[in-house]
């Protein structure tokens, strides 16, 4: 609503100002007549119907000549000039080949045809340049200035005048005597109106009424800004804004009436002229800077600078030059004030688009002002003849401003009315408080006699001080403390005297706070006292306030902690011991109430070997845990606690968060903690141990097993001959129709078959590690069993055999035993129905298998042998490898029980490893790995190659490797050496820098990627190839990265070496990229 009325007493009144300056010109409704020729025909002119006539058009002209009525009545008339236009300048002229300057005299004559009886008449002169007469039927009814014929007889002047007429016939001769010496152009420039008397007299009335009314309006909206700025000097907007209305007041008073002369009547010309130009000079640049002060944030402050800078540059000019000098400037400045205009209404125009505050009000303002400026230029310069109007175009702008201005006070007015009423009731308020103040001082004169006993006698140290650390009071109790008296501190710096200079800043950030108004829970700091020791007080500080409310320091009151102090210091350490042990137990600790076993705490250890996580057992009881294996395994530990108050290695069954069960071996205390009775239990994790245990005894049993079966299956051997060479002997001594005969003998040679079988098996286990050992390419051995009739018929086999598969050392018969009985296993599994896939591929190895407790780090081969099956039972699952022990029924005399047994021995004499995945129902997978034969992986062809003789160094783990290496390189004449970690790698080449690097991937220590990075940190440009068993791995690309140039597989051959050698050697050092 608010919003609403504001604009419509804005629009409103802009609407009145138009109105009123309409009232200074008559309304003509019919076109204007004009002088030809010399003559302006009126003939056909009411005035009283028609109003005011312009006396515009061609004058007859005479330059260089003042002339009279008389001297055209002569016989010879004198020679005419031409004609010129009036209202114009004569400057730029030109009449028979000769130009006029700015500077002359001349003689315009204009005859006036009047209808008969025309009444009295008046003619309105505003002014001429610079000087000028004027003669109506050859007398002289009018002189302003003094029109010479030199610049010494001629006196310039502005006067604005009425003339009135009575004419006697129905012509008039009007001559006018012009001459300029002090202005850079002359002539008759401004209109001179003819009419009746009374509305001559009407237009220069309203016109100076018009004038007046703006003139004081200006001028009191200006004084009434500069007083806001008097009371406000943050906002320029107010100073800027009183200063243009001044300048503006003062221009209505030298333009058009030219008012001030009525009110400085002997005022100088060239002072005068001085005025009226600095009126519009200044008027740019300060207004400007007040836009600016309104929108800072679209006008920019270069543009600004500019416009200042012209603005104060024509003003010095104006000041110091004459007018005929200055009044040149005059044009330019017009183009100068047109782009000024441009440029601030589309600043306001975008201010008013990002809805800055007063905006729009600015905006609609600023376009009047300019379209009054535009008229009044054109005007000026003869381009229209529409009189000037920029004054009022002024007054609409400081309006508009002066009226948003008024507004934004109104807001802020009402609001400290409101804050009057409030400020009203809080004085209310106030009173009642000061008489409750009153007696609260004489309460206070008391308790300060109270408060200076309390300090004499109080047991702590009480000191008092200023906001500058200053000591202001200085109980007994500091005295006895510090060793320093009363007197001799008081004033002093305290921080100086008992502080080190590391507290400093501690103590004066809790007393900023305590000044502030800021609670604090107190502090601790050391001082020094005066025998050099250093004690600890615990700081309660309270700030203190003056008569005014105002703070003024503070009171400390400390307590000796220092005692204290050194007990809590040697807890903690006694804690962080105890914290520390606990944390860092490899075995799991736990600390439980004795009564529910209820957890308090747990160490890491605990959380790890259980899976659980400390947010889930802490608050928790062992019982709903569900730790224990059964309830009465933790009473027989509470019972054994309650006898002797302890347990030492207590073997007891727990169950991790996943269900499965392990053994530990537990050790228990009660202690009390707040005063509460609890159990501090450790444990060590035996399942590992126990199962170690559990092997060593099978691997005990399997030795004995095998050397005892070796032995017997040596005898057996000699036994065994005529029970296999006899059945066929024997049925070639029976007839064919012996059917029973040949059957039993049948049924004995198939017996003696298994019986050779299980002897081969214990001769096996009798041989360990005997075998002929060679290198093998797994993947020939397995495509070479499979396409054998060794495989049970109708198997369905599906491969995924590995293209770049490393080669290994092994018996080849050994290997294809474990091959045919883990797939005759998978087989009898899938039943006929399911498929058996094998699988092989490269693989590093770095953490245990299951199974394993350790495994040595390193390259292996793989093999996979996965059936779709029934699977393993998991309670029979860890007995799988042990010696006879089988699932399978004899009596079909199938089953050992010594297949698995003798798999499990030959991987293990081959320094490999099996383990075993079974889901019940889903299937089982073997999987097998076989360390690589490192010494064959490189293959060295007869091809001769081009080599170098750059320095190459390699840097392998592997002694055979390196050995390979240096015969490769140094056929092909390379400078070899080699080293055998990536450690020794960095340090030979900071002292021994190499052309290239040949990096093994995978080395014990650094790899070789991290020891190029090293290396890359002191010679960043070195080159280097990355030798690896496995495809592009991570590690290997992260190398080419760096700036590896390239990497080779395994194995490798003298060709590809050479090749990759010469390449990377050849390759341009700003290539690589680091």
């Amino acid at each position: 609503m608010y919003r609403y009325i504001y604009w419509r007493n804005f629009l409103l009144t802009i609407i009145g100002v138009l109105i009123c300056t309409s009232c200074a010109q008559i309304i003509r409704t019919e076109s204007q007549p004009r002088a030809i020729k010399g003559v302006l025909d009126l003939s056909n002119w009411d005035f009283n119907k028609q109003g005011v006539v312009h006396l515009s058009g061609e004058y007859e002209f005479y330059w260089l000549q003042h002339l009279f009525s008389r001297d055209f009545k002569k016989s010879k008339t004198p020679e005419i000039s031409g004609f010129i236009n009036v209202p114009d300048f004569w400057y730029g002229l030109e009449s028979q080949g000769q130009k006029f300057t700015g500077s002359g005299y001349a003689t315009y004559r204009l005859s006036i045809l009047l209808k008969d009886k025309t009444p009295s008449l008046a003619l309105k002169f505003l002014d001429m340049g610079t000087a000028f007469r004027v003669f109506i039927d050859g007398r002289q009814v009018l002189s302003v200035g003094q029109a010479g014929k030199t610049p010494e007889t001629t006196i310039p002047q502005y006067s604005p005048q009425v003339v009135e007429l009575q004419p006697v016939s129905n012509q008039i001769e009007l001559i006018y005597h012009v001459a300029n010496f002090h202005y850079s152009g002359g002539g008759a420039w401004e209109v001179v109106r003819l009419g009746e008397k009374g509305d001559i007299y009407k237009i220069r009335e309203k016109r100076l009424t018009l004038d007046l009314i703006l003139f004081g309006s200006i001028l009191m909206i200006g004084l009434y800004h500069l007083g806001l700025f008097a009371i406000r000097k943050k906002d320029l907007s107010t100073l800027y804004f009183g200063i243009f209305c001044l300048i503006i007041a003062i221009r209505t008073l030298t333009t058009v009436e030219r008012y001030l002369l009525n009110i400085i009547p002997g005022i100088d010309w060239e002072l005068f002229v001085k005025t009226e130009y600095l009126s519009y000079y200044l008027a740019v640049p300060v207004f400007s800077l007040f836009m600016h002060s309104l929108f800072p944030k679209d006008i920019h402050k270069s543009v600004l600078s500019i416009i200042v800078i012209v603005g104060i540059g024509c003003s010095i000019i104006v000041v110091v030059a004459s007018p005929k000098i200055f009044s040149r400037t005059l044009s330019m400045y017009q183009i100068f004030t047109f782009f000024c205009l441009g440029y601030g209404l589309l600043m306001i125009f975008i201010s008013s688009l990002r809805k800055r505050p007063g905006a729009i009000v600015i905006l609609v303002g600023f376009l009047v002002l300019s379209g009054t400026v535009v008229n009044d230029i054109l005007d000026a310069n003869q381009i229209l003849q529409t009189g000037q109007f920029t004054h009022v175009g002024l007054f609409i702008f400081t309006f508009s401003q002066a009226f948003h201005l008024s507004s934004r006070f109104l807001a802020a007015f009402r609001t400290v009315e409101q804050q009057t009423k409030e400020l009203s009731y809080t004085n209310q308020r106030y009173k009642m408080e000061i008489d409750e103040r009153l007696q609260a001082e004489l309460e206070l004169l008391e308790s300060e006699k109270r408060f200076r006993s309390l300090i004499e006698t109080a047991p702590s140290v009480i000191i008092c001080l200023s906001t500058d650390h200053s000591i202001i009071e200085f109980n007994p109790e500091a005295e006895k403390f510090y060793g320093r008296e009363r007197a001799e501190v008081l004033g002093k710096d305290y921080f100086a005297i008992f502080l080190a200079s590391e507290v400093w800043s501690d103590f004066e950030t809790e007393m900023k706070k305590v000044i502030s108004g800021i609670p604090t829970s107190g502090f601790e700091n050391a001082v020094l006292l005066t025998d050099g020791r250093e004690k600890t007080l615990s700081w309660n500080l309270k700030r203190l306030i003056d008569g005014k409310g105002q703070p003024f320091g503070i009171i400390a009151v400390g307590q000796d902690i220092t005692q204290r102090k050194y007990a809590e210091e040697a807890l903690r350490i006694s804690e962080e011991k105890f914290s520390k042990a606990f944390r860092a137990s490899p075995g799991p600790i736990t600390i439980s109430t004795f009564s529910e076993g209820r957890l308090i705490e747990v160490n890491q250890s605990f959380l790890e070997i259980t899976g659980f996580l400390r947010g889930e057992v802490i608050g928790q009881t062992f019982l709903e845990l569900n730790i224990w294996s059964a309830s009465e395994t933790y009473q027989k530990l509470l019972e054994t606690l309650r006898k002797k108050q302890s347990v030492s290695n207590m073997e007891l069954d727990f169950r991790m968060k996943s269900g499965e069960l392990r053994t530990g071996l537990f050790s228990a205390e009660v202690i009390k903690l707040d005063n509460e009775k609890c159990v501090l239990m450790m444990a060590n994790d035996i399942t590992e141990r126990n199962r170690l245990q559990e092997e060593l005894a099978r691997a005990q049993r399997l030795e004995t097993a095998g050397r005892v079966a070796g032995q017997i299956a040596h005898d057996f051997n000699n036994l065994l001959n005529p029970l296999a060479a006899y059945p066929s002997l024997i049925k070639d001594e029976l007839d064919s129709d012996d059917h029973n005969v040949i059957e039993m003998v049948d049924e004995m040679e198939i017996a003696a078959k298994k019986i050779a079988e299980i002897n081969q098996q214990l001769l096996t286990l009798g041989r360990r590690g005997h075998y002929a050992m060679k290198l093998i390419d797994l993947n020939e051995l397995l495509q070479e069993v499979v396409s054998s009739q060794s495989l049970p018929k109708g198997l369905k086999i599906r491969k995924e055999l590995a293209q770049d598969l490393l080669k290994i050392n092994g018996g080849g018969a050994q290997l294809t035993r474990i091959f045919l009985n883990l797939t005759n296993n998978a087989n009898e599994a899938v039943n006929g129905v399911g498929t058996v896939i094998l699988r092989t591929e490269n693989v590093y190895l770095d953490e245990p298998l299951k199974g394993y407790k350790t495994i040595k780090r390193g390259e292996y081969v793989k093999l996979d042998i996965i059936d779709n099956g029934e699977g393993i039972a998991p309670d029979i699952i860890d007995k799988i490898f042990d010696p006879f022990f089988t699932t399978k029924k004899m009596d079909k005399m199938r089953g050992s029980g010594l297949g698995l047994s003798v798999v499990h021995s030959i991987i293990e004499d081959h320094n490999g490893y099996i383990t075993v995945k079974s889901i019940w129902g889903e299937g089982t997978t073997f999987s097998v790995y076989f360390p690589i034969a490192r010494e064959q992986e490189i293959l060295v062809t007869a091809e001769k190659m081009n080599g170098g003789k750059e320095n190459v160094l390699v840097v392998d783990d592997d002694p055979v490797q390196r050995k390979v290496a240096r015969q490769l390189l140094s056929r092909l004449g390379y400078q070899v050496q080699t080293v055998s970690s990536g450690e020794i790698a960095v340090a030979f080449v900071q002292n021994n820098p190499q052309d290239l690097l040949i990096l093994d991937m995978v080395m014990d220590g650094m790899d070789g990627t991290d020891t190029y990075k090293k290396i890359l940190e002191f010679q960043s440009t070195q080159k280097a190839i990355i030798l690896s068993g496995f495809a592009l791995s991570e590690r290997v690309k992260e190398a080419l990265r760096l700036g590896a140039g390239s990497y080779i597989s395994k194995p490798i051959t003298l060709d590809s070496l050479a090749t990759a050698v010469r390449n990377e050697l050849d390759r341009k050092t700003e290539e690589i990229t680091l």
